[in-house]
């Protein structure tokens, strides 16, 4: 396993306590949701080969990472 979602749903399986995830479904749902939100929404805009592109592009890869990060927890904490 290379992903950390399934990582950590594994590792909640497996070794059950303490839980890495809520036991109420909706609650879990949300916390998966969160999660999704980081991994589709936040984390791609910021790995190693954007920001090298983005610097190819002329642009400042720190400002870049700055602007999808402080958006994308923008709708995190909403």
């Amino acid at each position: 396993m290379v992903e950390s979602v399934p990582i950590c749903e594994f590792l909640d399986e497996k070794v059950p306590e303490p839980p890495l995830l809520p036991k109420d479904p909706i609650k879990k749902a949300e916390v998966r949701a969160f999660c999704e939100m980081i991994n589709a929404g936040i984390q791609p805009l910021i790995n190693l080969k954007v920001r090298q592109k983005v610097e190819q592009l002329g642009h400042d890869p720190a400002e870049w990472n700055k602007l999808f990060l402080e958006q994308g927890f923008e709708g995190f904490n909403a």
